[in-house]
């Protein structure tokens, strides 16, 4: 992305996802446009000045909304870059199940570049690769899924603690 017009579209597109994810974030808690700029430690112009597309999102915020499990700005960022947002899920997850997760996704990307350097992949190792490929995904993906039900729980918990006191 070297061109002023593809460089607008990723400050656009940043801008949106940051105001989407404060939308998201105020109605699921309760909390007020002030509560997050508190929370994110800004004056509330600023926060409305980013979720308007009128100043660029900085990234440190970026960062702080995906500790707090708001990751919708970190996923648009990555998907503008041709990447891709997963989280490591380390709050709750077992740790023997994380070594086997990050193992079996290592046994087949180290499976999956053999073949590729071979240059001679028949049917047989590329059903292979995907069936492996595919545990491995639904493996990951698992573990994040226990990791955003904790960190939802973890949540509900927090915003009752919030309203005793």
């Amino acid at each position: 992305m070297n061109s002023s017009r593809q460089m607008g579209n990723v400050f656009r597109r940043t801008a949106k996802a940051f105001k989407a994810a404060i939308r998201h974030w105020c109605e699921s808690t309760g909390d007020t446009e002030s509560d997050v700029a508190d929370l994110l430690k800004i004056d509330k112009g600023q926060l409305n000045n980013m979720c308007n597309a009128h100043w660029a999102v900085h990234a440190d915020l970026v960062v702080q909304l995906a500790r707090l499990g708001v990751t919708g700005p970190v996923k648009e960022l990555c998907a503008l870059s041709g990447g891709y947002y997963m989280e490591i899920p380390t709050r709750g997850a077992d740790d023997l199940d994380l070594a086997k997760t990050v193992k079996a996704f290592g046994e087949y990307v180290t499976e999956y570049a053999g073949a590729i350097a071979d240059g001679a992949i028949d049917a047989d190792e590329i059903e292979r690769l995907e069936r492996e490929g595919s545990e491995a995904i639904t493996a990951i993906k698992t573990l994040m899924d226990k990791s955003n039900i904790r960190r939802q729980v973890e949540d509900l918990q927090h915003r009752d603690r919030k309203e005793k006191f």
